[in-house]
């Protein structure tokens, strides 16, 4: 469990949310190895099975993760993802029908907010760890969906637009799963 965990973890001074105001990550004594270990065998000693650990931990990976996604509206720098279908797709964004998009951006698109290509491994492996689509996770972050008159629309961020809703996503999901470990911390104890 341990070694397919930390498979794609790295250095804390590798996530830009970690290293907002250029923090020191060691303290003198303290082992985050052994500390991090320890809260995953809590989890367990409390009734988390072996897949619950492993999607926390995906969870809180893919947060990380977030920070470090870039934006470009430079359409050499950038790749671009069709917006979801209306109909296509639940909220984690898998869908029956196969989404197909190009990652090559078009000439109607070079001043359209994209991914910056040194992040699409990132958004990428994000979406793994969530589950969703990547083309749905960039679209999301990119430009956001009114309905009008029952048409879907699609309007693009700015860059700063873009930033806060990385942001804004990242802290959603941790949000929601903060209260799903107090949630279930809490039927722990009336279980036992």
């Amino acid at each position: 469990l341990h070694t397919t965990i930390t498979n794609n973890i790295k250095h804390a001074a590798d996530y830009n949310f970690l290293c907002q105001n250029n923090s020191n990550f060691e303290i003198d004594g303290v082992s985050d190895g052994y500390d991090f270990f320890s809260t995953l065998n809590a989890l367990r000693r409390i009734g988390f099975d072996k897949s619950e650990v492993y999607d926390v931990v995906n969870v809180l990976h893919a947060v990380l993760l977030l920070g470090n996604v870039e934006f470009s509206s430079d359409s050499a720098t950038a790749t671009s993802a069709s917006a979801p279908a209306a109909d296509g797709g639940d909220a984690a964004g898998r869908d029956s029908k196969a989404q197909h998009s190009s990652n090559a951006a078009t000439s109607s698109e070079k001043n359209q907010l994209s991914i910056h290509t040194n992040s699409t491994s990132t958004l990428d492996l994000i979406s793994s760890l969530l589950g969703i689509s990547a083309d749905r996770l960039s679209a999301a972050l990119t430009s956001q969906s009114h309905v009008i008159r029952n048409e879907v629309v699609h309007i693009p961020y700015d860059n700063a637009g873009a930033v806060h809703t990385k942001a804004s996503l990242a802290k959603e999901i941790y949000h929601r799963l903060f209260n799903y470990l107090v949630h279930r911390i809490n039927l722990s104890f009336i279980t036992t």
